[in-house]
Parts: structure tokens; sequence; C-alpha cells
């Protein structure tokens, strides 16, 4: 699956996963932190807009099944 992208919502996020985490001063671990957070985030939506697609999708064949079974 390609990783989608999606909107950041802290500024953290922001200066932490684009150019300005070279100018900005960071503790151990506190991008690491930021990073895993977003992605974990990224991969909840992932699993959410799969299931939402595959639920779609078993409702049509359902639907054409019992049409076919009906004609």
């Amino acid at each position: 699956m390609k990783e989608q992208r999606i909107k950041m919502i802290s500024g953290d996020e922001y200066d932490a996963l684009t150019q300005w985490k070279n100018v900005c001063f960071w503790q151990s671990g506190q991008r690491k932190r930021i990073k895993r957070r977003y992605r974990k985030r990224v991969r909840r939506l992932e699993r959410e807009n799969h299931n939402r697609l595959s639920m779609r999708l078993n409702a049509v064949a359902t639907a054409q099944s019992t049409e076919h079974k009906e004609a």
C-alpha cells in the first residue's frame, strides 16, 4: 500500500517531519515519538479506509447474489 499523506495536527509534527528538523533542537528520542504518533495515525486511517471499502464490496456482492437468485 502506498502511504497516503494526511494533515499534520501539531506544529511539532510539522517541524519534526519537514526540513525544519534541521533548524530545531530536539531532545533524545523526541522526533522518534512524534514520528511514531504520526505513523500510527496514518496506519489507523488506512485500516479504516480499507475496512470501509471491503464492507462496500461485500454489500455489492451480496446484493448481486440475491438478484441472481431471484432471477
